[in-house]
């Protein structure tokens, strides 16, 4: 067992250990890049490059998810995994983003829509 996987505070932990090992079973024929591999995760059956990227929820001024893009111009998608929390990582949300539309910039915040409806 690698040390990211015993850590829930290191970002490894959710990012690797459990959305990658989560995503590997999404992804159809797909080949695993090793750990650190520059710019992507995965190569998907059609040869596109998928960098996955995981977060829990966070409060600023509402619940937001921040994924770290990080000028990623090497993935032809970003695979966003949003968790509740990373002591019971519960998956909540999934979105595949293609590559041109976020990969210049250093970070992708998704915020968290209210239930609340307007009437009238």
């Amino acid at each position: 067992m690698n040390m990211y996987s015993e850590n829930r505070d290191c970002s490894m932990y959710l990012g690797i250990y459990i959305a990658e090992r989560l995503l590997s079973n999404l992804f159809i024929d797909s080949i695993k890049m090793p750990i650190n591999n520059p710019g992507y995760d995965f190569i998907c059956n059609k040869h596109l490059k998928i960098d996955v990227k995981a977060s829990s929820k966070r409060y600023y001024r509402k619940p937001c998810w921040v994924f770290r893009i990080k000028f990623n111009t090497m993935a032809d998608y970003f695979a966003c995994l949003a968790f509740d929390n990373r002591d019971s990582v519960i998956p909540l949300h999934f979105w595949l983003i293609p590559g041109d539309v976020i990969n210049d910039r250093s970070a992708l915040v998704i915020k968290e829509r209210s239930e609340e409806r307007r009437v009238g």
